[in-house]
């Protein structure tokens, strides 16, 4: 049994990344077939719907036998096996990967984050316009760090009351969903349900909720007007936050569809070096009972993603005339 390394949100998403061919060696075709069982062994233990995961064992029952006249490569291999399993059922959070990238993904931070500029935190870039009482935050993941988490918090709490609020999401590919839910406690004005996932364990399912509680520090915000901004390249937790604002008519999502990740994963490594990224929870919203696998977040106003940020601005501006038209009627 190889060892596993949970990550709820992550960035790691469906597509194989091999750039260079120096891992490129021959497997053995008794090799081959080992990863193919231990693959199928993940699947019937540890895969968030038992009967989802029939077709794939199906598949892999094939695969066992294909494995041994294989591209025999490692990189080609490992692309194989991960087309053959997308077929069955395209997946977000599923990925097989070769040596090079299991070794990449084990040896690198989730959340590693540039200091380069004045007023970036590591995982986020805030721009204050007191002119248009506008509040961007850039968010580039959804890091883990308390220091980021505060310097967030912090900042939307000195935001004043009347401010506009735009999140933007765009390239961002997950992360860590505590900061979505500690951001929450600024945009409601009471507890608010956000999502449950539904763990494959032992016993069936276990289900795991989770709220936001109102923050006093930030609770001036709980009404204040919300845009997010959001492109392909948006994935994982970077699509629970517009799913679960838009569902709540809190946010006002603008640009293209997100990316449709919305399983929690598990990374197992695999005989060989190699390595798969396994959906093992299903989160959904616990207000709708949905989840945006697949389908991505679909944006209110839809916009390239390059002008996405224009669009929210001219929006904002055409929705604050036309309150000042109403209160002069």
């Amino acid at each position: 049994m190889f060892s596993s390394m949970r990550i709820w949100s992550i960035f790691l998403l469906a597509s194989p990344i091999f750039t260079s061919a120096a891992l490129a060696e021959d497997i053995p075709p008794e090799t081959r077939r080992e990863i193919v069982a231990e693959i199928s062994e993940r699947f019937a233990s540890d895969f968030y719907e038992p009967a989802a995961a029939l077709p794939y064992l199906d598949r892999l029952r094939q695969l066992e036998e294909e494995a041994l006249t294989a591209e025999a490569d490692a990189n080609t291999y490992a692309l194989w096996l991960h087309r053959a399993l997308q077929d069955v059922r395209t997946d977000g959070h599923l990925g097989i990967y070769g040596p090079e990238r299991t070794a990449s993904i084990l040896g690198q931070s989730y959340f590693e984050g540039e200091h380069l500029e004045e007023g970036h935190h590591g995982s986020y870039l805030s721009t204050w316009s007191p002119q248009s009482d506008v509040l961007v935050l850039q968010l580039e993941e959804f890091a883990a760090e308390e220091s980021d988490l505060e310097a967030m918090l912090a900042a939307l709490a000195a935001a004043p009351a009347e401010t506009t609020l735009i999140f933007d999401l765009r390239g961002n590919r997950g992360g860590n969903s505590r900061l979505f839910r500690r951001i929450a406690g600024c945009l409601f004005e009471s507890v608010e349900p956000l999502f449950a996932i539904a763990w494959r364990d032992e016993d069936g399912l276990r289900i795991d909720e989770h709220e936001a509680a109102p923050n006093p520090t930030c609770e001036h915000l709980s009404t204040a007007p919300i845009y997010v901004l959001v492109d392909n390249e948006t994935a994982s937790t970077a699509e629970l936050m517009p799913f679960i604002l838009q569902a709540r008519n809190r946010a006002t999502v603008v640009g293209e569809a997100t990316y449709g990740a919305s399983h929690a994963a598990e990374f197992f490594r695999l005989p060989a070096d190699f390595g798969m990224m396994l959906p093992i929870g299903r989160t959904y919203d616990l207000a709708t009972g949905l989840d945006w696998e697949g389908t991505g977040v679909i944006p209110d106003i839809p916009s390239a993603p390059e002008y996405a940020l224009a669009v929210a601005l001219a929006h904002k501006m055409h929705r604050q005339r036309q309150l000042e038209r109403r209160d002069v009627t």
